[in-house]
Protein backbone atom coordinates (compact mmCIF):
# COMPACT_ATOMS: atom_id res chain seq x y z
CA UNK A 1 0.00 0.00 0.00
CA UNK A 2 2.94 2.24 1.20
CA UNK A 3 4.42 1.88 -2.53
CA UNK A 4 1.53 2.98 -4.18
CA UNK A 5 1.53 5.79 -2.57
CA UNK A 6 4.81 6.39 -3.29
CA UNK A 7 4.82 5.38 -7.08
CA UNK A 8 1.52 8.08 -7.17
CA UNK A 9 3.67 10.88 -5.50
CA UNK A 10 5.99 10.08 -7.84
CA UNK A 11 3.78 10.23 -10.98
CA UNK A 12 2.16 13.47 -9.70
CA UNK A 13 5.71 15.30 -9.24
CA UNK A 14 6.36 14.42 -12.80
CA UNK A 15 3.43 16.10 -14.09
CA UNK A 16 4.49 18.86 -12.47
CA UNK A 17 7.69 19.25 -13.37
CA UNK A 18 6.80 18.77 -17.33
CA UNK A 19 3.69 21.52 -16.93
CA UNK A 20 6.02 24.22 -15.64
CA UNK A 21 8.77 23.14 -18.46
CA UNK A 22 5.85 23.93 -21.13
CA UNK A 23 4.53 27.19 -19.20
CA UNK A 24 8.40 28.64 -19.57
CA UNK A 25 8.46 27.47 -23.05
CA UNK A 26 5.13 29.35 -23.86
CA UNK A 27 5.87 32.83 -22.16
CA UNK A 28 9.20 32.69 -23.39
CA UNK A 29 8.24 34.82 -25.88
CA UNK A 30 5.34 37.18 -24.19
CA UNK A 31 5.51 41.10 -23.62
CA UNK A 32 5.24 42.17 -20.04
CA UNK A 33 2.09 44.16 -20.05
CA UNK A 34 2.34 47.91 -18.60
CA UNK A 35 5.39 50.45 -19.40
CA UNK A 36 7.82 49.80 -22.15
CA UNK A 37 11.07 50.79 -21.98
CA UNK A 38 12.03 54.08 -20.13
CA UNK A 39 13.91 55.66 -23.77
CA UNK A 40 10.73 54.94 -25.73
CA UNK A 41 8.51 57.34 -23.61
CA UNK A 42 11.47 59.81 -23.09
CA UNK A 43 11.88 60.61 -26.83
CA UNK A 44 10.32 64.47 -27.15
CA UNK A 45 10.78 64.16 -30.86
CA UNK A 46 8.61 61.54 -31.51
CA UNK A 47 5.44 61.70 -33.88
CA UNK A 48 2.36 61.66 -31.89
CA UNK A 49 -1.18 61.72 -32.42
CA UNK A 50 -4.80 62.56 -30.63
CA UNK A 51 -7.66 60.72 -29.75
CA UNK A 52 -9.96 63.20 -31.68
CA UNK A 53 -14.25 63.13 -31.21
CA UNK A 54 -15.34 62.67 -35.17
CA UNK A 55 -18.76 63.57 -36.52
CA UNK A 56 -19.85 61.00 -38.92
CA UNK A 57 -23.31 60.22 -40.71
CA UNK A 58 -24.99 57.50 -38.76
CA UNK A 59 -26.48 54.28 -41.05
CA UNK A 60 -29.03 51.83 -40.69
CA UNK A 61 -28.73 48.75 -43.00
CA UNK A 62 -32.17 46.62 -44.47
CA UNK A 63 -32.88 43.94 -45.96
CA UNK A 64 -35.29 43.79 -49.30
CA UNK A 65 -35.61 42.64 -52.55
CA UNK A 66 -35.88 43.72 -56.21
CA UNK A 67 -38.85 43.91 -58.20
CA UNK A 68 -40.40 45.45 -61.27
CA UNK A 69 -41.60 48.88 -61.49
CA UNK A 70 -43.94 47.67 -64.34
CA UNK A 71 -45.61 44.51 -63.33
CA UNK A 72 -48.15 43.34 -65.82
CA UNK A 73 -50.87 40.55 -65.73
CA UNK A 74 -52.14 39.64 -69.08
CA UNK A 75 -55.86 38.94 -69.51
CA UNK A 76 -58.50 38.14 -71.93
CA UNK A 77 -60.74 41.09 -72.67
CA UNK A 78 -63.44 38.24 -74.62
CA UNK A 79 -64.24 34.88 -73.92
CA UNK A 80 -62.60 32.46 -76.38
CA UNK A 81 -60.76 29.03 -76.27
CA UNK A 82 -57.08 29.38 -76.66
CA UNK A 83 -55.71 28.20 -79.78
CA UNK A 84 -52.17 28.99 -79.28
CA UNK A 85 -49.53 30.17 -76.36
CA UNK A 86 -45.95 31.36 -78.36
CA UNK A 87 -44.11 32.10 -75.36
CA UNK A 88 -42.27 30.51 -72.24
CA UNK A 89 -41.73 31.49 -68.64
CA UNK A 90 -38.35 33.00 -69.24
CA UNK A 91 -38.15 34.18 -72.26
CA UNK A 92 -37.72 37.37 -73.33
CA UNK A 93 -40.30 39.61 -75.20
CA UNK A 94 -40.65 42.91 -77.12
CA UNK A 95 -43.26 45.20 -77.77
CA UNK A 96 -46.50 44.34 -79.46
CA UNK A 97 -45.04 40.87 -79.79
CA UNK A 98 -47.93 38.25 -80.26
CA UNK A 99 -48.15 36.48 -77.20
CA UNK A 100 -51.24 34.26 -77.68
CA UNK A 101 -53.94 33.53 -80.07
CA UNK A 102 -57.26 32.86 -79.68
CA UNK A 103 -59.62 30.74 -81.52
CA UNK A 104 -61.44 33.53 -83.81
CA UNK A 105 -64.63 31.44 -85.04
CA UNK A 106 -66.97 32.89 -82.97
CA UNK A 107 -66.37 36.46 -83.05
CA UNK A 108 -65.48 36.21 -86.81
CA UNK A 109 -69.62 35.08 -86.98
CA UNK A 110 -70.33 37.54 -84.41
CA UNK A 111 -69.26 40.02 -86.79
CA UNK A 112 -70.89 38.85 -89.98
CA UNK A 113 -74.71 39.22 -88.17
CA UNK A 114 -73.33 42.87 -86.91
CA UNK A 115 -73.06 43.83 -90.52
CA UNK A 116 -76.27 42.13 -91.69
CA UNK A 117 -78.25 43.89 -89.23
CA UNK A 118 -75.92 46.79 -90.99
CA UNK A 119 -77.63 46.24 -94.07
CA UNK A 120 -81.24 45.50 -92.59
CA UNK A 121 -81.08 48.69 -90.47
CA UNK A 122 -80.03 51.17 -93.66
CA UNK A 123 -82.39 49.60 -96.10
CA UNK A 124 -85.28 50.43 -93.17
CA UNK A 125 -83.64 53.75 -92.83
CA UNK A 126 -83.89 54.21 -96.92
CA UNK A 127 -87.93 53.08 -96.69
CA UNK A 128 -88.41 55.38 -93.75
CA UNK A 129 -86.64 58.26 -94.90
CA UNK A 130 -88.57 57.98 -98.32
CA UNK A 131 -91.77 58.20 -96.44
CA UNK A 132 -91.15 60.95 -94.87
CA UNK A 133 -90.26 62.79 -97.72
CA UNK A 134 -93.25 62.14 -99.48
CA UNK A 135 -95.24 63.22 -96.26
CA UNK A 136 -93.66 66.42 -95.99
CA UNK A 137 -94.62 67.18 -99.73
CA UNK A 138 -98.16 65.92 -99.18
CA UNK A 139 -98.73 68.08 -95.90
CA UNK A 140 -97.21 71.23 -98.03
CA UNK A 141 -100.34 70.99 -100.25
CA UNK A 142 -102.96 69.90 -97.92
CA UNK A 143 -102.87 66.67 -98.73
CA UNK A 144 -101.56 64.77 -95.82
CA UNK A 145 -102.07 65.99 -92.40
CA UNK A 146 -99.87 67.25 -89.62
CA UNK A 147 -100.26 63.82 -87.56
CA UNK A 148 -99.25 61.58 -90.43
CA UNK A 149 -96.02 63.78 -91.39
CA UNK A 150 -94.67 64.11 -87.73
CA UNK A 151 -94.99 59.99 -87.59
CA UNK A 152 -93.33 59.57 -90.67
CA UNK A 153 -90.32 61.86 -89.33
CA UNK A 154 -90.65 59.89 -86.18
CA UNK A 155 -90.20 56.57 -88.14
CA UNK A 156 -87.23 58.04 -90.02
CA UNK A 157 -85.35 59.11 -86.82
CA UNK A 158 -85.68 55.59 -85.10
CA UNK A 159 -84.83 53.90 -88.40
CA UNK A 160 -81.35 56.10 -88.56
CA UNK A 161 -80.82 55.37 -85.15
CA UNK A 162 -81.35 51.59 -85.25
CA UNK A 163 -79.05 51.79 -88.34
CA UNK A 164 -76.32 53.68 -86.15
CA UNK A 165 -76.74 51.00 -83.47
CA UNK A 166 -75.99 48.28 -86.05
CA UNK A 167 -72.54 49.84 -87.47
CA UNK A 168 -71.44 50.65 -83.86
CA UNK A 169 -72.06 46.70 -83.02
CA UNK A 170 -69.39 45.71 -86.14
CA UNK A 171 -67.48 48.27 -84.76
CA UNK A 172 -67.52 46.94 -81.66
CA UNK A 173 -67.17 42.94 -83.46
CA UNK A 174 -63.87 44.04 -84.76
CA UNK A 175 -62.70 45.56 -81.73
CA UNK A 176 -63.27 42.19 -80.08
CA UNK A 177 -61.82 40.33 -83.03
CA UNK A 178 -58.64 42.00 -82.59
CA UNK A 179 -58.36 41.07 -78.87
CA UNK A 180 -58.25 37.20 -79.69
CA UNK A 181 -54.44 37.96 -80.53
CA UNK A 182 -52.59 38.84 -77.07
CA UNK A 183 -49.94 41.47 -78.12
CA UNK A 184 -46.99 42.50 -75.44
CA UNK A 185 -47.48 46.05 -73.64
CA UNK A 186 -43.73 45.95 -73.15
CA UNK A 187 -40.12 45.00 -73.66
CA UNK A 188 -39.76 42.30 -70.77
CA UNK A 189 -39.60 38.72 -69.63
CA UNK A 190 -42.24 36.58 -69.54
CA UNK A 191 -42.79 35.20 -65.69
CA UNK A 192 -45.19 32.95 -65.99
CA UNK A 193 -47.04 31.41 -68.12
CA UNK A 194 -50.81 30.25 -67.26
CA UNK A 195 -52.74 29.04 -70.06
CA UNK A 196 -52.71 26.58 -72.72
CA UNK A 197 -53.77 25.61 -75.71
CA UNK A 198 -57.26 24.77 -74.99
CA UNK A 199 -58.55 26.43 -72.33
CA UNK A 200 -60.94 28.43 -72.34
CA UNK A 201 -59.91 32.66 -71.93
CA UNK A 202 -62.51 34.79 -70.38
CA UNK A 203 -61.97 38.46 -69.27
CA UNK A 204 -60.30 38.91 -66.22
CA UNK A 205 -58.54 35.47 -66.24
CA UNK A 206 -54.49 35.68 -66.18
CA UNK A 207 -52.97 34.36 -69.14
CA UNK A 208 -49.55 35.41 -68.66
CA UNK A 209 -47.51 37.42 -65.92
CA UNK A 210 -44.74 39.39 -67.77
CA UNK A 211 -42.33 42.35 -66.26
CA UNK A 212 -40.47 45.52 -67.73
CA UNK A 213 -37.25 44.81 -67.55
CA UNK A 214 -36.02 48.51 -68.38
CA UNK A 215 -37.54 49.57 -65.30
CA UNK A 216 -36.92 48.10 -61.75
CA UNK A 217 -36.94 49.22 -58.27
CA UNK A 218 -35.54 48.14 -54.80
CA UNK A 219 -38.31 47.82 -51.99
CA UNK A 220 -37.17 47.10 -48.07
CA UNK A 221 -38.84 47.53 -45.20
CA UNK A 222 -37.67 50.20 -42.58
CA UNK A 223 -38.40 50.43 -38.38
CA UNK A 224 -40.81 52.89 -38.36
CA UNK A 225 -39.16 55.06 -35.15
CA UNK A 226 -36.22 55.72 -38.34
CA UNK A 227 -39.41 56.89 -40.57
CA UNK A 228 -39.07 60.58 -38.86
CA UNK A 229 -35.40 60.45 -40.14
CA UNK A 230 -36.30 59.33 -43.85
CA UNK A 231 -38.02 61.40 -46.13
CA UNK A 232 -38.54 60.68 -50.36
CA UNK A 233 -35.42 62.09 -51.89
CA UNK A 234 -33.16 60.81 -49.74
CA UNK A 235 -30.53 59.13 -50.68
CA UNK A 236 -29.88 55.51 -50.50
CA UNK A 237 -26.86 52.68 -51.12
CA UNK A 238 -28.56 49.85 -52.78
CA UNK A 239 -26.33 47.03 -52.66
CA UNK A 240 -27.13 43.79 -54.99
CA UNK A 241 -24.25 40.14 -54.12
CA UNK A 242 -26.27 38.40 -57.15
CA UNK A 243 -24.35 41.38 -59.80
CA UNK A 244 -21.67 42.49 -56.84
CA UNK A 245 -22.63 46.01 -57.03
CA UNK A 246 -23.57 48.73 -55.49
CA UNK A 247 -25.49 51.52 -56.30
CA UNK A 248 -26.67 55.10 -55.54
CA UNK A 249 -29.70 55.80 -55.42
CA UNK A 250 -32.76 57.79 -53.89
CA UNK A 251 -36.21 56.95 -51.74
CA UNK A 252 -38.78 57.47 -54.30
CA UNK A 253 -41.83 55.93 -52.44
CA UNK A 254 -42.78 55.27 -48.82
CA UNK A 255 -46.29 53.16 -47.55
CA UNK A 256 -47.58 56.07 -45.70
CA UNK A 257 -49.03 53.05 -43.15
CA UNK A 258 -47.09 50.08 -41.42
CA UNK A 259 -46.71 46.93 -40.55
CA UNK A 260 -49.16 46.00 -37.32
CA UNK A 261 -46.78 42.75 -36.93
CA UNK A 262 -43.67 43.49 -37.75
CA UNK A 263 -43.81 47.67 -37.11
CA UNK A 264 -41.80 48.69 -40.55
CA UNK A 265 -42.50 50.81 -42.94
CA UNK A 266 -41.91 49.67 -46.71
CA UNK A 267 -39.82 52.00 -48.72
CA UNK A 268 -38.83 52.04 -52.48
CA UNK A 269 -36.18 53.38 -54.49
CA UNK A 270 -35.56 53.24 -58.63
CA UNK A 271 -33.03 51.47 -59.71
CA UNK A 272 -31.13 51.50 -63.23
CA UNK A 273 -31.49 49.47 -66.43
CA UNK A 274 -29.36 47.80 -68.41
CA UNK A 275 -27.37 46.69 -64.76
CA UNK A 276 -27.98 43.03 -65.08
CA UNK A 277 -30.96 43.07 -62.15
CA UNK A 278 -33.93 40.48 -62.12
CA UNK A 279 -37.34 40.92 -59.70
CA UNK A 280 -36.51 38.50 -56.63
CA UNK A 281 -33.42 39.21 -56.19
CA UNK A 282 -31.51 40.02 -52.57
CA UNK A 283 -30.61 43.80 -51.66
CA UNK A 284 -28.90 45.32 -48.56
CA UNK A 285 -30.04 49.11 -48.64
CA UNK A 286 -28.19 51.27 -46.22
CA UNK A 287 -29.69 54.59 -45.33
CA UNK A 288 -28.05 57.91 -43.58
CA UNK A 289 -30.62 58.35 -40.65
CA UNK A 290 -28.81 60.85 -38.58
CA UNK A 291 -24.80 62.07 -37.32
CA UNK A 292 -23.23 60.64 -34.74
CA UNK A 293 -20.04 61.25 -32.35
CA UNK A 294 -17.29 58.76 -32.26
CA UNK A 295 -13.79 58.76 -31.04
CA UNK A 296 -10.92 58.16 -33.92
CA UNK A 297 -7.21 58.01 -34.20
CA UNK A 298 -4.74 57.69 -37.13
CA UNK A 299 -4.69 54.15 -38.84
CA UNK A 300 -0.89 54.14 -38.19
CA UNK A 301 -1.42 54.38 -34.56
CA UNK A 302 -2.60 50.81 -34.33
CA UNK A 303 -0.26 47.89 -33.84
CA UNK A 304 -1.89 44.19 -34.18
CA UNK A 305 -0.29 41.44 -32.59
CA UNK A 306 -2.29 38.47 -33.47
CA UNK A 307 -5.84 39.29 -33.17
CA UNK A 308 -5.02 42.17 -30.64
CA UNK A 309 -5.51 45.33 -31.55
CA UNK A 310 -2.84 48.15 -29.18
CA UNK A 311 -1.80 51.04 -29.31
CA UNK A 312 0.93 53.48 -27.22
CA UNK A 313 -0.73 56.20 -24.99
CA UNK A 314 1.74 58.72 -23.59
CA UNK A 315 0.55 59.42 -19.96
CA UNK A 316 2.38 61.46 -17.65
CA UNK A 317 5.99 61.45 -19.04
CA UNK A 318 5.89 57.28 -19.73
CA UNK A 319 4.40 55.51 -22.33
CA UNK A 320 1.25 52.64 -21.82
CA UNK A 321 1.00 49.93 -24.28
CA UNK A 322 -3.22 49.44 -24.16
CA UNK A 323 -5.17 47.28 -26.00
CA UNK A 324 -8.47 48.56 -27.81
CA UNK A 325 -11.47 47.58 -29.74
CA UNK A 326 -11.45 49.18 -33.18
CA UNK A 327 -14.65 50.03 -35.27
CA UNK A 328 -15.29 51.67 -38.73
CA UNK A 329 -12.21 52.73 -40.97
CA UNK A 330 -13.15 56.34 -41.95
CA UNK A 331 -11.07 58.04 -44.08
CA UNK A 332 -7.59 57.73 -43.06
CA UNK A 333 -8.66 57.19 -39.08
CA UNK A 334 -10.48 54.42 -37.22
CA UNK A 335 -13.00 54.23 -34.41
CA UNK A 336 -12.51 53.44 -31.37
CA UNK A 337 -14.93 51.66 -29.27
CA UNK A 338 -13.11 51.03 -25.86
CA UNK A 339 -9.68 51.63 -24.73
CA UNK A 340 -9.11 55.26 -25.05
CA UNK A 341 -10.55 58.15 -23.80
CA UNK A 342 -11.03 61.69 -25.88
CA UNK A 343 -7.59 64.39 -25.72
CA UNK A 344 -5.12 61.78 -24.77
CA UNK A 345 -2.03 61.05 -26.88
CA UNK A 346 -1.34 58.12 -28.91
CA UNK A 347 2.58 57.47 -30.25
CA UNK A 348 2.57 57.18 -34.27
CA UNK A 349 5.88 56.11 -34.21
CA UNK A 350 6.42 51.81 -34.19
CA UNK A 351 7.49 50.56 -30.86
CA UNK A 352 10.54 49.28 -30.06
CA UNK A 353 10.94 45.59 -29.96
CA UNK A 354 10.25 44.36 -26.23
CA UNK A 355 12.85 41.83 -24.91
CA UNK A 356 10.90 38.57 -23.87
CA UNK A 357 9.73 38.71 -20.11
CA UNK A 358 9.01 35.09 -18.27
CA UNK A 359 5.91 35.59 -16.07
Amino acid sequence: MNFNLYRTWIIAGVALLAVVILFYLHSAGLIRPGLLPAPASSDPNARVAHVTATTIPMETQVVGSIESLVPVELSSNVSARVRAVRVRAGQRITLEEILIEMDPSDLNAGVAQARAAVAGAQAELARSEADWHRYSALYSRGSATAQERDAAEAAYRSARAHAQQAEAAVAAGKSALAYATVRSPVDGVVVDRMAEPGDMAMPGKPLLRVYDTRAVRATFAVPEELLKSIRPGSPVRINVDAVHREFAATITEIIPAADPISRSVTMRADLPAGAGLQPGMFVRASLDVGRETVLTIPRGAVQTVGQLNTVRVRTQGSVELRQVALGREIDQRVEVLAGLNGGETVLLEPSPKPNPVVH
